[in-house]
């Protein structure tokens, strides 16, 4: 996905914590740049307490065959995410779970 895509797809609530959270784009890159894996690896990611799934977006963008299991305690959140990142749905799975 593009840049630009990505930009498109981002919920409100998403683009409001990066005004917030200025570094926010760079801690997302710094993460995927650490990650011990070649970008062609196959790799299984849990995303725990993913939200609406940015870092999820950048491993998936980064790792073409990444496969991510993304969990939320938020239905709400768990919707907004899968709308957003549908062209990756071979690659993630969402979850509504509790983490207690």
């Amino acid at each position: 996905m593009s840049k630009d895509v990505a930009i498109a797809n981002r919920q409100p609530s998403d683009e409001a914590r990066r005004r917030l959270v200025a570094c926010l784009e760079n801690l997302y890159t710094t993460i995927a740049a650490v990650l011990p894996y070649g970008p062609e690896e196959a790799i299984d990611i849990l995303d725990l307490g993913g939200g609406l799934g940015t870092l999820s977006g950048f491993i998936l963008e980064r790792f073409l065959n990444a496969r991510i299991t993304l969990l939320d305690t938020s239905e709400g959140a768990i919707e907004s995410v899968c709308s957003v990142y549908r062209q990756f749905d071979d690659r993630i799975e969402f979850m509504v779970r509790d983490f207690a």
